[in-house]
């Protein structure tokens, strides 16, 4: 979210995310594909099951890239990240 998020040393990189197969994976949380949506040339939505800070939840995630920036939408409003 911020450019120091992926130069961090000190593992206070909180806006940083990463993305797998199956899987986000937060500064506190990992959000684990449940079900896929529909798929766009540039987006992807999903079901996902989230865990961290010892809570679980559910919510859908939808994630479009343009160039290097990454936005984040789900029901807490939309989030723009920089590709590292």
């Amino acid at each position: 979210m911020v450019a120091a998020d992926c130069t961090s040393t000190r593992g206070d990189a909180k806006g940083l995310i990463t993305i797998g197969d199956k899987t986000i994976r937060f500064y506190e949380a990992t959000a684990t594909l449940v079900e896929q949506r529909p798929a766009t040339a540039t987006g992807f939505a999903g079901a996902y099951h989230f865990t961290g800070e010892g809570q679980e939840w559910d919510k859908v995630v939808t994630l479009k890239r343009s160039g290097d920036t990454l936005t984040r939408a789900d029901d807490e409003g939309n989030f723009s990240y920089k590709r590292c």
